[in-house]
Order: C-alpha cells, then sequence, then structure tokens
C-alpha cells in the first residue's frame, strides 16, 4: 500500500477485528499505528474510535497510564472531528477505564456524561452501553436501590437494539439486584 490513509483505515480494521476476537495484545498495535495515519489523512473522527478502541483494550490489559492518553487522544480527535458519536464514545469508554482501575466515583461521572451526550443525540446502542455501564457500577458500588432503573432501561436498549447477549445479562443483573433488596419473585 502506497496511501497512508488506506494503509491506516486498514490497521484500524485489523485492530477492531482483533479487539472483536478479544485479542487485546495483537489488536494494540495496529490500532495505534492506524491513529496518526488517520490523523495524517484528515478522518479525525475515525482515528478518535481507533484511539477510544486502544483505551479499552489497554484498560482491559490492565495498563491504566496507556488507557488514559489513549482515551483523553481520542475525546480530542472527537472534538476535533465534530462529531458528538466520537467524543460521547471517549466519555463512556474513560468510565469504564476508570472503573476497571477501581476509581467508581470517577467512573460515574464520565459514564454519566457520556450517557446523557448520547440521550441528547439519539445514539441508542452508545446509550445502551452507558446504561449498562452505569448499572455495573452501581452493582459493584452495592446501590442496587439505585440501580434498578438503569437495569431495566439496558433491558429495554437491549431488546430494542437486538442485542440478545446484552439483553440476558441486563436481566440477569436485574433478578440479582431485586434479590439483594428481598424481592425473590423472578418476574
Amino acid at each position: 500500500l502506497t496511501d497512508p490513509g488506506t494503509k491506516a483505515l486498514l490497521q484500524g480494521m485489523m485492530g477492531q477485528a482483533l479487539r472483536s476476537a478479544d485479542e487485546y495484545a495483537a489488536a494494540v498495535l495496529p490500532l495505534t499505528e492506524a491513529i496518526d495515519g488517520l490523523e495524517w489523512a484528515g478522518r479525525p473522527g475515525d482515528a478518535s474510535l481507533d484511539a477510544t478502541m486502544v483505551g479499552d483494550v489497554q484498560a482491559s490489559l490492565g495498563n491504566f497510564a496507556e488507557a488514559d492518553a489513549a482515551v483523553t487522544r481520542a475525546r480530542g480527535l472527537g472534538e476535533v472531528s465534530g462529531d458528538p458519536n466520537m467524543v460521547l464514545d471517549a466519555d463512556l469508554v474513560r468510565g469504564r477505564v476508570a472503573s476497571e482501575r477501581g476509581d467508581l466515583g470517577e467512573a460515574l461521572t464520565h459514564t454519566r456524561r457520556g450517557l446523557f451526550a448520547a440521550d441528547e443525540v439519539g445514539n441508542i446502542f452508545c446509550s445502551l452501553v452507558g446504561t449498562f455501564l452505569v448499572a455495573d457500577q452501581k452493582l459493584i458500588l452495592g446501590e442496587p436501590e439505585q440501580d434498578i432503573s438503569h437495569l431495566e432501561r439496558s433491558s429495554e436498549l437491549a431488546q430494542y437494539c437486538n442485542a440478545g447477549g446484552l439483553e440476558a445479562l441486563g436481566q440477569a443483573w436485574l433478578a440479582a439486584a431485586r434479590a439483594s433488596l428481598g424481592d425473590l419473585d423472578p418476574a
């Protein structure tokens, strides 16, 4: 390939495929290499998406400094792109990174900001992800009474988005939250 922009797009696709296959360590290099090429090619939105994914995989690997740097870059690129979806993606992943690190206060701040933005722009799938992340963070905090509405909404959004795995997980978490509050009726 002689065109750096095309090469960067393909590197990003390879990194995304590896990430989807849960091959996080292998995904870091192609995603990272894609970011510079996409930015050079004038595609800050695509670069932001790949930087967000780098943040996500680095957090999964426990590399929190690298995850924070990638998400900071993703948010900046998202702002340059003018696409609010890229900015809110970065906020949602920053919340996930903070949650993985154990800082649930920071996690909720960023996740809620991303969720609010997703709702504002009508990004239903990101609303699903954000609602699910808030629910997860509330469950970790041991606040199931505050979590029921998020779990109910995440289940509804998962059904709407035909995200069966997330719908099933949401229903299981909802049952667990209700049971922890003494409601043993699974309905």
